[in-house]
């Protein structure tokens, strides 16, 4: 039991030096672009939800319904403020614009549209680079300029520049000279190529009674840009547009990933120190049941057989039936004996004198004795076992010798 408690003490040790190994150690983080309103990563959107749920003047939440849907519903009769975001080629921007022309505010952060779109609002767009962590890990990375050039709106035209890496636009919007969608935010490269070293990324185009913004950039609204110095206004200016509205955010358009979460054990396993928590948990639950399940070899002691006491049983009746001189008695029981044995033996009733008297030939072809002879044993048993005269021991022996002579010869 000593030896029990001081594993038990030894693991929990180990387990509690490692928890604190675990939470000194830095934080690692999942580069993978999920949009997903429950993912803390940088490519998540848990942080921009919280903020903007509290800073939307007319509300803010997020749900999982398409812009199909949102075009049955026959309750919203308001315009609002929808947003999606997709690193994906958009293939439902028509509903997006439909949406726009009932009067709603949608802002679309996707990485390419349909032709026909690009076509309805005069624009189009190219691609510029595509976001890959290994390839910059390690280097010098220069950031770029993000302008904004919105003349028309609450903010101010001149000084509103914002360092943002290149490696985050993904596609540039390239406006026709025919078009009426109004530029907001431009990028300009760190290292500029000839003439080529400035970019549309979001574009403000009127839509029936609504608006319908185009980001080519979807990275600048994730948890990441919310919380890079003062790049939160970058998303801030954006939703300012309909600021007047309720807003939704859909998730319909971004495939589930395993960040996108909420069950308890999911929560455990993001944190490094509750995960090395429940992996030693486990080992020690497992290496307890080892050494407690282990079976104990204990030596076997040889069991001696149990003697056999019927004839020692028998030696005992027959002295007491000896010292109580009840000789007719035993050979009664030695006939009864004897009587059984004939009959399981050769089915004969030796007791029954219509059965001896017709089967005595038989019987005596079966023991290869005289008829006589077994007439004389069974008669003389019969009348000695009666109990009408007094039996010495001489005649008691002779019976009993008679008797065993036909069992023998069965």
């Amino acid at each position: 039991m000593k030896t029990n408690v001081k594993f038990i003490l030894g693991v929990m040790l180990l387990m509690a030096v490692v928890l604190v190994i675990e939470y000194q150690m830095p934080r690692r983080f999942s580069w993978e672009v999920t949009f997903g309103h429950h993912d803390d990563q940088p490519f998540g959107c848990m942080v921009m939800d919280s903020v903007l749920s509290v800073s939307m003047p007319k509300g803010y939440e997020v749900q999982k319904r398409t812009f199909r849907h949102l075009l049955k519903d026959s309750t919203l009769k308001e315009s609002m403020g929808i947003v999606a975001l997709t690193n994906q080629m958009v293939e439902w921007d028509l509903d997006a614009y439909k949406l726009a022309e009932r009067g709603h505010v949608v802002l679309l952060g996707c990485e390419g549209m349909t032709s026909r779109l690009e076509d309805t609002l005069g624009i189009r767009m190219s691609w510029e680079n595509v976001f890959m962590l290994d390839k910059i890990t390690g280097q010098d990375v220069k950031r770029g300029r993000l302008k904004w050039m919105d003349r028309d709106g609450d903010y101010p035209y001149s000084g509103s520049v914002f360092p943002v890496y290149h490696h985050f636009i993904g596609h540039r919007i390239v406006p026709d000279s025919q078009t009426v969608c109004t530029p907001l935010w431009v990028f300009e490269r760190p290292n500029p190529v000839e003439d080529d070293d400035t970019c549309v990324v979001a574009v403000a185009c009127p839509v029936g009674k609504g608006e319908l913004i185009l980001l080519s950039a979807p990275l600048l609204m994730t948890n990441y840009t919310m919380l890079d110095g003062d790049n939160a206004a970058i998303i801030g200016r954006l939703m300012n547009r309909m600021k007047d509205r309720h807003v939704i955010r859909t998730e319909s358009y971004m495939e589930v990933t395993a960040h996108d979460q909420t069950s308890p054990l999911y929560v455990f396993l993001q944190r490094p120190p509750l995960r090395w928590a429940i992996y030693m948990t486990v080992l020690t639950i497992l290496l307890f049941m080892v050494f407690t399940a282990r079976r104990r070899q204990r030596a076997i002691p040889v069991v001696t057989a149990p003697k056999n006491r019927n004839l020692e049983f028998v030696k005992l009746i027959g002295t007491l039936y000896w010292q109580e001189r009840n000789h007719s008695d035993l050979i009664k029981k030695k006939l009864n004996y004897t009587a059984e044995e004939v009959r399981r033996q050769t089915g004969i009733d030796i007791l029954d004198e219509a059965s001896m008297k017709k089967n005595v030939g038989q019987l005596a072809r079966v023991t290869g004795m005289e008829e006589e002879r077994l007439n004389d044993i069974v008669m003389n048993a019969k009348i000695a076992s009666t109990g009408m005269y007094d039996i010495s021991d001489k005649e008691l022996k002779a019976h009993i010798a008679d008797l065993n002579e036909m069992t023998q010869n069965l």
